[in-house]
């Protein structure tokens, strides 16, 4: 249990005025992220898209884990909502 609570940090998940704090494991990858995210604001998470930089020009790798991509502790990737479909 020590080892994966060395393992565990958080991040900070901004998008327009909303930020979201989130307790992960650095073994987790995008899809893991975004499920938690996805349960927090009821969000799709195939609507949610990761990104490294404040920009949103560099995606997270779906397949490493964020301690592969030198996501740090309080790290903010961006993460936008692909909002197409509309109910009517």
């Amino acid at each position: 249990m020590a080892d994966e609570a060395e393992l565990s940090d958080y991040v900070r998940i901004k998008r327009k005025n909303t930020t979201i704090f989130l307790y992960v494991l650095l073994s987790d990858t995008a899809g893991d992220v975004r499920a938690k995210i996805s349960a927090v604001n009821k969000v799709p998470v195939s609507d949610i898209r990761l990104f490294l930089d404040k920009n949103g020009d560099i995606p997270l790798d779906e397949k490493k884990s964020l301690a592969d991509q030198k996501v740090a502790s309080q790290y903010c990737p961006a993460a936008s909502s692909n909002s197409t479909t509309r109910g009517g």
